[in-house]
């Protein structure tokens, strides 16, 4: 799995050529472990950014919600007076 991390099929795996384990094996080790970078880089930190900024913005939602029901609930809806 470490090792498939750029498949072929539309996009970088394309260019870069396959490199055999047996044939070269230096070659193999240094493609292996820029295709473990950019596996942990892309999947792993890219989405979490990204997951992070929807739970953030769901947050705010709920906050803004939060203030507006305690807004329906402790002020006159005619006077906006604070209900006491």
């Amino acid at each position: 799995m470490l090792d498939k991390g750029l498949r072929p099929g539309g996009g970088i795996g394309d260019v870069t050529e396959p490199i055999h384990y047996h044939d070269y094996n230096a070659t193999y080790m240094i493609k292996l472990c820029h295709d473990i970078a950019f596996l942990i880089v892309v999947k792993v930190i890219a989405l979490n950014v990204l997951f992070g900024q929807i739970i953030d913005t769901f947050a705010s939602l709920r906050d803004d919600k939060a203030a507006i029901d305690d807004d329906i609930k402790n002020k006159c809806f005619i006077c906006s007076i604070t209900k006491m």
